[in-house]
């Protein structure tokens, strides 16, 4: 347990959570023993948990580990962050120890495929803690537990349990939640920790010894500006208080896109920081301007940049952007080329007269500067897949991960799974998906026709030449050899 002296310094630097902070003491200490194994803490969203929890783990000086679950897409990547950060947050020299996992019956060395289910989880954190000898006391944070994307219920009950069923009894598991305990937990006997909400007057105080933005005049007294701060911050909170409620996180937002504005007056040099009722006289209009509440929780952006044509692709997935680029393809190489580019059979060519006329005619100009064609999804995908298994990183990069499997037969078996996935994009790429995104966003256009006879769709990209090759350069993509000579 923490002394009283490390506590009391604790909770001046944590103020209002001195309650909470003695509970923590209660559960967790430095002694494995009598630490509990799990903890649940709760309360509402931005009212101190994590912060406080962080706080009182750091002035104890245990080995922790803090994950956050919600940018954890499933419950694998989640069990996967989580002993994979266990591994390096436990002091253990990685470097000398080289854990061989049981993988289906067959020894590995890259726990990546494991944490499939929670039991090979605990069966592979279990080993390591055995075969390093780790007997420290460890504390593993789930923050944001119950804002995972992928439903971890069955996970929640299983770091409950986690003592119960292995040999791991020098770890304790922290929950911080900010709704109710699951249905399938909620009989469980499991201490809690309850955050409640921050009065109005604990929101100054905490505002107040927190100054989090200065003056911009070089020359201003500490007292000035420490003055000018505690009332700047006692005027947000009086202002703002019914809106934000105890939400911290917005209270700071809102501070910050004030400051600059509330200050101006100051900067000018109108004013000194000791005329604050005078600075708030002449700005009390931005304490009603509505548009300061609507975007307090949107970054904003600087308008005055121009906006480049690859804005709008640059937070494509790699698979989006293959599709980009095969529309292209489709809409700017004529069908009758396709064999020519995207075939390895040899097709030959007839030669053409040239033109005497010296007239340029259609065939002869590029492609690229024609008008865009529709095409059949049928030959988009086609061109996708021909595309992807050549010039793929992933399909054609080096096979570093496959070489340092453990057992000759788990590599064999490795090499045939990617010999098959070289032609063909992975089945678990929705394809279909990704095709509605890219025609909401406005880069793929379809037909659309009232006969319902002839109710064919056809595609167009809606990309241009310069688009397209920014893309293919991010992808490393030789975009110039898949146009026709």
């Amino acid at each position: 347990m923490m002394g009283p002296e490390a506590l009391l310094a604790l909770k001046k630097e944590v103020k209002c959570r001195d309650d909470q902070i003695d509970l923590l003491n209660s559960f967790i200490s430095n002694d494995a023993t009598i630490n509990v194994p799990s903890l649940i803490v709760y309360g509402q969203k931005s009212i101190g948990k994590t912060y406080t929890v962080e706080k009182f783990l750091s002035s104890l000086g245990i080995r922790k580990t803090i994950i956050r679950c919600d940018e954890c897409v499933t419950k694998k990547l989640l069990l996967q962050r989580c002993i994979r950060m266990i591994r390096n947050d436990s002091g253990v020299d990685l470097t000398k120890y080289n854990q061989i996992f049981n993988y289906k019956g067959i020894m590995v060395t890259n726990f990546g495929k494991l944490c499939e289910t929670f039991t090979n989880f605990a069966i592979s954190l279990e080993q390591f803690f055995e075969e390093t000898n780790y007997e420290e006391p460890h504390v593993l944070v789930l923050d944001r537990f119950d804002e995972c994307i992928d439903s971890i219920n069955d996970v929640f009950l299983g770091f409950l349990r986690l003592q119960e069923f292995s040999r791991i009894k020098n770890m304790t598991v922290v929950f911080i939640l900010s709704g109710d305990d699951p249905k399938e937990v909620i009989t469980n006997m499991v201490p809690h920790v309850f955050f409640p909400q921050y009065s109005q007057d604990q929101v100054v105080d905490i505002l107040q010894s927190n100054p989090l933005c200065s003056l911009p005049s070089v020359d201003v007294n500490t007292d000035n500006h420490h003055n000018f701060w505690r009332q700047y911050a006692k005027m947000i909170v009086d202002s703002y208080f019914p809106y934000t409620g105890s939400d911290m996180n917005l209270l700071v937002e809102l501070c910050y896109k004030l400051w600059p504005r509330f200050t101006g007056p100051i900067k000018s040099g109108l004013y000194k920081p000791s005329d604050f009722i005078k600075i708030f006289r002449e700005k009390r209009e931005l304490l009603t301007d509505s548009s300061i509440l609507n975007s307090s929780n949107i970054t904003s952006y600087d308008d005055s940049k121009s906006l480049s044509g690859t804005n709008t692709v640059a937070d494509l997935t790699v698979h989006s952007k293959f599709l980009l680029i095969a529309s292209y393809l489709a809409s700017h190489v004529e069908p009758k080329y396709d064999l020519q580019v995207f075939s390895r059979v040899k097709v030959g060519t007839k030669k053409r007269k040239s033109n005497k006329k010296g007239d340029v005619s259609k065939a002869a100009m590029t492609s690229r500067l024609l008008t865009t064609n529709y095409f059949d999804l049928e030959r988009l995908l086609a061109i996708l897949s021909v595309i992807y298994r050549n010039e793929s990183e992933f399909l054609n990069g080096d096979l570093d991960d496959v070489r340092s499997l453990y057992n000759k037969s788990e590599r064999d078996i490795a090499l045939k799974n990617h010999e098959i996935s070289i032609f063909s994009i992975n089945s678990n790429i929705d394809i279909n998906c990704q095709i509605a995104t890219l025609v909401s966003l406005g880069l793929l256009v379809r037909t659309s026709t009232l006969d319902i006879l002839s109710a064919k769709v056809r595609w167009k990209c809606n990309i241009s030449w310069e688009t397209a090759l920014n893309i293919s350069k991010e992808l490393n993509f030789p975009l110039h050899h898949y146009f026709p000579q």
